[in-house]
């Protein structure tokens, strides 16, 4: 009796043993877990934070270069061609910006006139943590006529690179196509397809602000003490 009595402890005991060791298994796996999904985490943010070197939230957009029609008439010509803007960035990787266009429909010696145009835009940034990032916008405008009330919609889409030469300054080149929602651009309407324009040129991007921002993503960067990973 008192060996069956012995054995059953000793059996209590090794079980307990052995399910104690496997909690403590268990807790350092999910221990170890919990500390490799942080260090990934952390590693993530603390890579995002380098936009707010190079670039920042708010964007100056400033730019010159020719701009060429295709309409009704021949000898198209490319005119001068400038532009200033403003972005925004809700994501590193995604603006919203508005711009402020000058540009000249010419051809030839038969026509020469200035235009103005406003364009909304959405803007995507392939690379926003490297100096070097190509870029794709796309978006709606509106065309005026300087000399006269006339006014047409468009469409528009622009492929471009930029190049932070200094933090918070950024040269690019781009080519922008526009398709308008009109025929009277060259002040003729008789062809079958509505006037098209092309335009080139490059720029300077001023980037400021994002402080706010940037500290709100430090505090979410998780340390062992805040994780816990020490209980």
């Amino acid at each position: 009796m008192i060996f069956k009595s012995k054995c059953v402890i000793i059996a209590m005991c090794i079980t307990t043993f052995s399910l104690n060791s496997i909690l403590a298994q268990k807790k350092t796996l999910r221990t170890d877990l919990v500390q490799k999904d942080t260090i990934s985490e952390n590693t993530r943010l603390w890579n995002t934070l380098v936009f707010f070197d190079y670039r920042g939230i708010n964007t100056i957009d400033i730019a010159v270069g020719g701009s060429k029609t295709t309409g009704d008439l021949p000898d198209s010509e490319f005119a001068l061609y400038y532009k200033l803007g403003y972005k925004y960035f809700i994501k590193d990787h995604f603006n919203v910006n508005m711009t402020y266009h000058n540009y000249y429909v010419a051809f030839g010696d038969v026509y020469n006139e200035r235009f103005t145009s406003i364009d909304f835009n959405f803007e995507y940034f392939v690379a926003p943590y490297t100096r070097f990032s190509p870029f794709v916008q796309a978006g709606i405008g509106s065309n005026f006529q300087n000399k006269s009330k006339n006014s047409s919609f468009k469409f528009q889409w622009t492929l471009g690179v930029e190049y932070i030469v200094t933090d918070g300054i950024g040269i690019k080149l781009f080519g922008e196509h526009n398709t308008n929602f009109s025929d009277e651009l060259d002040g003729l309407s008789e062809g079958n397809t509505n006037d098209l324009a092309i335009r080139l040129g490059c720029g300077i991007n001023f980037y400021f602000g994002g402080k706010k921002r940037k500290a709100e993503r430090l505090s979410r960067i998780k340390t062992v003490i805040k994780s816990n990973l020490l209980e």
